[in-house]
């Protein structure tokens, strides 16, 4: 999304051996973690896999405050 303040990453449970308090044994799950709160508990994004939700929680949840400048529709599902 070309946003600085914002970081994409995976983690597999599964293979990694220092896992964080994560309550949820469903997945694949999709947590957000905002610049100044990481501790639990954990905002878990619970819509649809469509990248205007996502982006939209990711904003409303952010604690640094940014604007989305693309055109979500492009890119709405992965």
């Amino acid at each position: 999304m070309g946003i600085k303040t914002v970081k994409f990453t995976s983690y597999d449970m599964n293979v990694e051996n220092q896992a964080p308090r994560i309550e949820s044994q469903e997945v694949p799950n999709i947590y957000f973690f905002p610049a100044y709160k990481k501790n639990p508990p954990y905002l878990r994004f619970l819509g649809s896999p469509k990248v205007s939700e996502m982006a939209a929680f990711v904003k409303k949840h952010a604690d640094i405050k940014f604007d989305i400048t693309m055109d979500l529709a492009q890119i709405e599902s992965f």
